[in-house]
């Protein structure tokens, strides 16, 4: 395990992998990650989740309103195996 600030990371999760996999179940996604913007061009997200990109995301503040934030978080949130894997420490 690696600690980035004040989190520690298992590295035998392949995170790539596993965010290319909740966008392909959830949007039919599977180009590079690089290119996950082409998704606000495509049919298959709302026209709401497209709004929230006319407004400049801010951190900590409305970044969570992001579609690909809050699918991301729906998956943490909901994998325990995962959790048991990211320590954070306060």
């Amino acid at each position: 395990m690696d600690k980035y600030h004040n989190i520690i990371f298992n590295h035998e999760y392949d995170w790539e992998s596993i965010i290319k996999q909740i966008y392909l179940d959830k949007y039919n996604y599977s180009d590079n990650l690089n290119n996950i913007h082409q998704l606000l061009d495509s049919d298959n997200i709302s026209c709401s989740d497209k709004e929230y990109y006319n407004i400049k995301p801010v951190f900590g503040k409305n970044d969570r309103q992001s579609f690909l934030v809050k699918d991301y978080y729906n998956y943490y949130d909901s994998n325990q195996i995962i959790k048991k894997n990211i320590l954070i420490s306060f």
